[in-house]
């Protein structure tokens, strides 16, 4: 039977600033990483185990699964890394206090463009330097990337990704371990469950809380590990 452990990344430096902090490339805060080796723990101790394991191009994705698979004594598994699992691009509200851009684009805007399905945020010029072109993880992508998105746009790329790496890999009934962002995995947990895009926008990833999605036949049963 194929299994599913989705975790949002440890809190980041700039998750406890309250920034928008989509492509930007920010560390975990030091609080992070000992919450996340006791994730690995407790997943140890309810006897999940993992063939491989999936992360976005963003270090805090990728760290973060490297401190629980460390606890779990699974630092040896396969690791795949997709940039179409990266969070949404905020555009040039990235780095800006929540509060920052609500003086700047008024409260309303800003609550539009982070809890709607279609609405994007302020676009990046595409000469700025912030312009994903510009970071040399990204240089061998050959399709157009993103200087900001609404979820309606990211929605595109991660069932790309769903369609041509995750979906396979659940065929094979393979333990798949996804180190991600709160945008792609909600979209991913929509894509699976069939969920309305109401109902994807409500739910909440809190960080470093790995959610089991069992796949038994046509039937997907999602279980919060605490």
């Amino acid at each position: 039977m194929a299994q599913i452990v989705f975790i949002r990344h440890g809190e980041s430096i700039w998750n406890s600033e309250e920034r928008f902090t989509g492509w930007d490339d920010i560390p975990l805060s030091e609080e992070a990483r000992p919450v996340l080796s006791d994730v690995g723990l407790t997943l140890l101790e309810e006897l999940y185990k993992f063939d491989v394991a999936i992360t976005s191009y963003l270090d805090r994705s990728i760290v973060s699964c490297w401190e629980v698979l460390d606890s779990m004594n699974l630092l040896w598994i396969p690791e795949i890394r997709d940039w179409r699992l990266n969070p949404r691009h905020y555009g040039v509200l990235q780095g800006m206090t929540k509060e920052d851009a609500a003086a700047q684009y008024g409260q309303e805007m800003i609550e539009n463009i982070r809890h709607s399905f279609d609405i994007q945020p302020p676009l990046l010029n595409e000469n700025d330097e912030r312009n994903p072109r510009n970071d040399i993880r990204y240089q061998k992508i050959e399709r157009s990337l993103p200087i900001g998105e609404s979820m309606e746009d990211a929605e595109v790329r991660v069932l790309q990704f769903f369609d041509e790496v995750l979906a396979p890999l659940l065929k094979e009934d393979k333990h798949v371990l996804i180190s991600g962002h709160e945008d792609s995995l909600k979209l991913l947990i929509k894509r699976m469950e069939g969920l309305s895009t109401e109902e994807m926008l409500e739910l909440k990833l809190p960080p470093a809380q790995p959610i089991a999605l069992e796949l038994e036949g046509d039937k997907v049963v999602r279980k919060f590990i605490e």
